[in-house]
């Protein structure tokens, strides 16, 4: 394998040296969740007057103040739904944000496989069936 997991105190395989590399999982995560809910916010202030919703991570936080809820039964609860629906978006996006973050600031230690030294390649004369003759590629590492 190109890379191992490391774990302190315990032996490193031969051909293995250990290495820091960026936490490629959480900025995967964090970058997905936080475009996802992004794009969903951005959606969403294209179709609105209000563009608010096009600052990232605060956007959906500011769109809560011009919910009208002293409107009719129907209209608060609609408000009641739309103002859930921001602060869920406003905190996946801050969670993708964070995740991305982390993975690209914090380091994991890996072990990884050095270049393979020792390795001969040659032409050579062999034998083919009763009494043919053909090239043949013999190699070691």
């Amino acid at each position: 394998a190109e890379t191992l997991p490391y774990k302190d105190g315990y032996p490193i395989p031969e051909g293995y040296h250990p290495e820091m590399r960026m936490r490629q999982g959480l900025v995967i995560a964090g970058g997905v969740t936080f475009g996802a809910m992004y794009l969903f916010s951005a959606a969403g202030a294209a179709a609105s007057a209000d563009k608010s919703l096009f600052v990232p991570i605060a956007g959906p936080f500011l769109q809560l103040g011009n919910i009208d809820f002293t409107s009719t039964t129907e209209g608060r609860a609609f408000a009641g739904l739309a103002a859930v629906v921001l602060v869920v978006d406003g905190l996946a996006q801050l969670a993708g944000a964070a995740m991305l973050l982390a993975g690209l600031t914090t380091k994991k230690e890996v072990l990884v496989r050095g270049p393979v030294t020792g390795v001969t390649v040659r032409a050579t004369p062999l034998t083919m069936g009763y009494g043919g003759m053909g090239i043949g590629l013999v190699g070691t590492m």
